[in-house]
């Protein structure tokens, strides 16, 4: 088992001192003993009306700064804030890392991939009506690809809406299979090896 360490901006609203919780994340993530390979999820979440979207983007903005001191890949939630993610990005070019349970357009995705960016799908990738994850999966190079569970969320087709676990990501493999035309053995052998190289953990 391996960890990553980060305040989802959901949580922000929860927290009243920033910089005590920065030391704390820092703490962790420099600990041997929690096995931190990234920073995250981090990010922006504008779905709510009532988001205090300068709040969470102080956040955001001093975990990057943090990613970028210690030199650790980060893992970006990204729901509905697809302009300003980009741009804080990009003030950050020494920052790489995954947008997870990706939810951009393939335009953005393939910028993202220039950047140096990898592009994880999870379960919504099997959704019958994923006309836009699937069409963003067949533009990625599969070597920037990742998968995952979201779990407890976002169970795949045919079991959607049931708890979410990591034996299910056989389905999000076969869809992404699939859609490159390989065989899922061949996938999971290389999203898995993107995951390896990206987190940087020894097989």
């Amino acid at each position: 088992m391996y960890t990553a360490v980060g305040i989802h901006p959901s949580d922000t609203r929860f927290l009243s001192d920033i910089n005590t919780e920065l030391d704390r994340i820092r703490q962790l993530i420099l600990d041997p003993a929690s096995k931190c390979v990234c920073l995250g999820e981090i990010g922006l979440d504008y779905h709510y009306p009532d988001t205090d979207k300068p709040r969470q983007m102080r956040y955001f903005e001093a975990q990057m700064q943090l990613a970028e001191e210690l030199n650790i890949p980060i893992c970006i939630h990204d729901r509905e804030a697809h302009g300003d993610i980009m741009e804080v990005i990009r003030r950050y070019p020494k920052v790489k890392g995954v947008l997870h349970s990706f939810s951009g357009s393939p335009e953005m995705a393939e910028e993202l991939v220039r950047l140096g960016y990898m592009i994880s799908f999870s379960g919504t990738l099997t959704f019958t009506n994923a006309r836009k994850p699937r069409e963003v999966a067949a533009r990625i190079p599969l070597d920037r690809t990742l998968i995952e569970t979201d779990c407890p969320y976002l169970a795949p087709h045919p079991i959607r809406g049931t708890l979410n676990h990591s034996g299910n990501l056989v389905y999000t493999n076969r869809t992404l299979a699939e859609i490159h035309g390989i065989t899922e053995e061949e996938c999971a052998r290389v999203t898995e090896a993107n995951a390896l190289r990206f987190f940087g953990i020894k097989a």
